[in-house]
């Protein structure tokens, strides 16, 4: 090469960004998702300081695990573990070990054609995917679970496809339309519930609630027995059981033909071992938004309190806090109909009039999102919220980190497709 060539290209890269060929250092964080319960992990969008766009996996402390450069869907977080999709005239999906840094399997591979959902369970993780196996002769669907190292655990073909989804402590639930079908990927253990609702509440100490042959249940999958509870409701109405929480679960009696405001009629503790126990405090003036289950979502139990959204004399919308002995012991705060009200960590978070209210579990007033200059604040989960949507804040309302994320310890991932 000719000197003059030689002094052209280093004047070439002189005048290049001092990061165009090397990882960005740190991260300026530009939109993020809520933490989920017991997740360690979550979404974040940042510019690098090499001026380029990425996502990746941010901690509650602001130190990024993995990134890339963005992709069209970012899955669930579970402990670290999670899954992304994209679309390049094909789909594309990917799953991920964030705590890792590493790519366990991908469609690029052939593993599967759909992410079906996941969960973790003493810190390892386990996915469910689907894959049509359907040939010329004969239908096929094929459900898999994969732990965290990319392996198929467990596999089933069907006819037909299936609704499925991951519960907790180990156990999937497959449901055909009318049978329940649990499976453990732990304990290796199968068990057939006929009759049976698509009820993919969380398991705790091996318990669980469903809808069995038209009665309130609940499920001891260790001992592979089930009690059902005679539910004495009025003609023409119907009841729904909330997720299944702290040992308990919240059944609510309606009438599903009001689509506005579907009032609760009957409010009732769902316990192993014990009878039902029905709620009569501030029973009269009690509703919650319309929809079935999803809707009934809202009646959260937290640290033995439930949070009850409740309408004033005033015709406003309020949220109370009842105990497990049926007891008022926050008397009603103004919340916004349809906004956020939930109760978590010890910390009521509710939405009035455009902004973010944080009240202790006894409705004591903590702070708000306007102190920070911002105008939301997430649910707490495992001691902390999101602020806006660059900041992270502990129940007392200090500061874990505000935009800028350390990417010190990062991966960058990259894509086989």
């Amino acid at each position: 090469m000719k000197k003059t060539a030689v002094w052209a290209l280093i004047l070439l890269l002189s005048l290049l960004p001092l990061g165009a060929f090397a990882e960005p250092a740190q991260g300026f964080c530009t939109g993020m998702n809520d933490f989920g319960e017991g997740e360690g992990y979550t979404w974040i969008k940042f510019e690098g300081d090499d001026g380029k766009t990425y996502q990746g996996l941010v901690d509650l402390h602001g130190s990024v695990s993995v990134y890339f450069e963005p992709v069209r869907f970012l899955g669930k977080v579970a402990d670290g573990y999670t899954y992304i999709s994209d679309d390049s005239g094909e789909r594309y999906q990917a799953l991920i070990d964030g705590k890792r840094g590493k790519i366990i399997a991908s469609t690029a591979a052939g593993d599967f054609d759909q992410y079906l959902d996941l969960g973790s369970y003493e810190g390892h993780g386990y996915f469910l995917t689907y894959k049509n196996t359907s040939g010329f002769y004969a239908t096929g669907h094929t459900y898999s679970i994969l732990d965290e190292t990319g392996k198929t655990v467990y596999e089933k073909t069907l006819d037909a496809k299936v609704r499925a989804a991951y519960c907790g402590e180990g156990w999937f639930l497959f449901y055909d339309g009318s049978s329940a079908e649990y499976y453990n990927v732990i304990s290796k253990r199968t068990l057939n519930y006929k009759n049976a609702s698509f009820h993919p509440s969380s398991v705790e100490n091996g318990y669980t609630v469903s809808i069995i042959d038209g009665k309130a249940a609940i499920l001891n999958l260790n001992e592979a027995k089930y009690t059902t509870y005679d539910m004495l409701v009025d003609k023409g109405h119907s009841f729904s059981i909330g997720p299944f929480k702290e040992g308990k679960a919240v059944v609510v009696e309606y009438n599903p033909y009001k689509t506005y405001r579907v009032k609760i009629d009957a409010m009732y503790y769902l316990s192993p071992g014990k009878s039902l126990v029905r709620l009569s405090t501030l029973e009269d003036n009690v509703y919650t938004a319309s929809g079935i289950y999803t809707g009934f979502q809202s009646l959260q139990f937290a640290n033995g309190k439930l949070l009850l959204p409740v309408m004033g004399a005033d015709g406003k919308d309020y949220v109370a806090v009842v105990d497990e002995n049926d007891r008022v012991v926050v008397q009603p705060i103004r919340a916004d109909y349809l906004k956020q009200r939930y109760i978590s960590d010890e910390r009521i978070v509710l939405e009035r009039d455009g902004m973010t209210y944080v009240y202790d579990d006894d409705g004591n007033y903590l702070f708000c999102a306007i102190d920070y200059g911002e105008d939301y604040i997430s649910p707490f989960h495992s001691g902390a919220a999101r602020l806006g949507d660059i900041g992270m804040l502990d129940t007392n309302g200090e500061m874990l980190f505000y935009s800028v994320v350390d990417l010190s310890k990062a991966v960058k991932l990259q894509f086989p497709w």
